[in-house]
Order: C-alpha cells, then sequence, then structure tokens
C-alpha cells in the first residue's frame, strides 16, 4: 500500500504550515451530509445524521529547507445515538476525529496530533466498507480496541520504498509513571493486485495485552475481496471478510461476514448496495444479519461529500 492508497484510506489532507515564504494552499473546506433512516430490531424507525463531518486543511510547498507541510482537522457533527447500529464500545462523547500537522519529505512523514492509529490506518481500512448497518467491529474497520489508540495526541512516522510502507506511532496516553506507553509498529506492502497489512501495538497501560493484526485485499476485476483478523488484547480474533462487486457504473454491493469474538453467537452478514449518482452523492441500503439480540435491522440513506 502507497502513501497515496494510505491517505485515501484515512481521508488525510496535505498542507501548511502558514510561512508566508512559502507557496501555500487552504485553507479549504470540506465535509459530508450522512443522514440515515433506521430501523433496528425491536425499534421504531428513526433518522439520524450519524456520521456527518466538517473538516479544513491546507498545506504548503517547500516551507522549510524544501519541505511540504500539512494540517488537518475534522470534526463529527453527530447526534449522541449510541443505537444497535454502531459498534457496542463506540463513544460519541469526543466530536474531534482529527487534528494534526507535520512535514513530509524524502525522508518520509512526520505528524503530530489526534489522528486514527496505524492498526486502522494499515488493517482496519480495508474493511471499513460500510455505510448504515455495518459489522459491529466500528462498522468493519479494525482499531486497536483496547484504551483506544488514536484517541490521545500522537507522533506518527512513515515512509515509502518502492512497494513497501512502514511506519512507527506512539502517543500521550499516561499510566502515571511517564514514559511511552502505547506504541505502534505497522507495514504494508503492494503486490499489483493483492495489498497487504500487518501492524503491532503494545499498550503498557493496565497490564494491558499487545495486540497483532492483519489484514488485506485482492482486486480480481470482477469483484474486490477483503478481510481482517485481529488478536486482540481481550483474547478475542474478531475476523470479517466482504467482497465488493461493481454492478454497473452506478451500483456497487458489498456483502460481508464478521465475527467479533470467540463465542458462538456473535455471527453477522451484512450486505448493502450504493448507487453513486456523481457530483459527491450516494444512495444506500444497507442490512444486517445478527446473531445477537437486538442488533438485526435495516438502513436507508443518502451521504453527500462536499
Amino acid at each position: 500500500m502507497n502513501k497515496t492508497t494510505i491517505a485515501l484510506l484515512t481521508a488525510a489532507a496535505l498542507g501548511t504550515s502558514g510561512l508566508a515564504a512559502a507557496q501555500t494552499d487552504g485553507p479549504n473546506f470540506s465535509g459530508r451530509v450522512d443522514i440515515r433512516f433506521n430501523d433496528v430490531e425491536d425499534s421504531q424507525v428513526s433518522g439520524s445524521n450519524a456520521s456527518s463531518k466538517l473538516a479544513i486543511s491546507g498545506g504548503s510547498d517547500d516551507a522549510i529547507a524544501g519541505l511540504s507541510t500539512f494540517y488537518y482537522a475534522r470534526i463529527a457533527l453527530l447526534e449522541n445515538d449510541n443505537s444497535a447500529f454502531n459498534a457496542p464500545d463506540e463513544s460519541y462523547g469526543n466530536s474531534i476525529d482529527y487534528a494534526y500537522t507535520g512535514f513530509e519529505g524524502d525522508f518520509g512523514q512526520l505528524s503530530f496530533g489526534i489522528d486514527d492509529d496505524l492498526l486502522y490506518k494499515y488493517v482496519g481500512a480495508y474493511t471499513d466498507l460500510y455505510r448504515g448497518v455495518g459489522p459491529a467491529t466500528g462498522g468493519g474497520g479494525l482499531y486497536a480496541n483496547v484504551n483506544r489508540f488514536g484517541q490521545d495526541a500522537s507522533i506518527q512516522y512513515s515512509i515509502d520504498v518502492q512497494n513497501f510502507s512502514v511506519a512507527a506511532y506512539a502517543d500521550t496516553a499516561d499510566d502515571g509513571n511517564g514514559g511511552l506507553n502505547r506504541t505502534q509498529l505497522a507495514g504494508s506492502v503492494n503486490l499489483g493486485a493483492l495489498d497487504l497489512g500487518v501492524a503491532y501495538s503494545d499498550n503498557d497501560i493496565d497490564n494491558n495485552d499487545d495486540q497483532i493484526a492483519l489484514g488485506g485485499s485482492v482486486d480480481v476485476g470482477i469483484a474486490s475481496f477483503r478481510a481482517t483478523y485481529l488478536d486482540d488484547a481481550e483474547g478475542n480474533n474478531p475476523v470479517h471478510a466482504a467482497a465488493v462487486v461493481p454492478l454497473s457504473d452506478i451500483f456497487t454491493a458489498t456483502v460481508g461476514y464478521s465475527v467479533t469474538d470467540n463465542t458462538d453467537d456473535d455471527n453477522e452478514v451484512n450486505a448493502m448496495l450504493m448507487a453513486d449518482l456523481g457530483g459527491g452523492l450516494d444512495l444506500n441500503v444497507s442490512a444486517r444479519d445478527s446473531d445477537t439480540d437486538g442488533r438485526d435491522g435495516v438502513s436507508v440513506g443518502a451521504r453527500y461529500n462536499f
């Protein structure tokens, strides 16, 4: 997976330091309006703007000794709805999705602030495919799930060498004794139609166990197949596999199967039909059949990206 791919998967926007001597771009405003009508098992139909966002970004070239600088910030315009359509451990208490800045050059990219963790960037983003009704594992996309990585300010470094990418992460989470208590290492390789990623998470807070995650995708033309696997700190092994099938120039079908823990009653089948109407607008219908009580349901929605 090259730097461009990672940037697209994580919605990273390259930008500026604001130095007058540099060629600047921005501030640029973007975002999305995401309206859904949900009908979860044993509940009434309800409307929600569950994933609406507003972002600002900017950039400058040759700002410092030939380096490019960037910044990106995004807030979530969310209703505090922790319904059965969301992951069980998903929290909407913090409306700041991203707030980071940094610089890049031939040496790689260095950033500071609140950003996705490496487990998501290098593994989890492969299966983060759904709109309204997604798997319990964060809509299909994996994150380091104990004392969430990516919720505190971090420093991240990545570099691409031909078809390989490697990255390191450390954040400011504190166990009271100082030091670096949460760190990650990750890598990916692109082999043409095949992308593979791996991420290792070390969390020393409250004596949590380490985590390792694997993920990838393969594009065979008529379909793209995605899968992720996590050996998590709670002793579970969530797995998600999905197929994305273009049906026409407009319609795309996504079908997935997920297991969220090591019990016999947590399996889920997810399906979504999406119509890309152009101009940033899509319509989507999705459904979930879950072994967990109260999680079956359907969703109809529209998303406009600007």
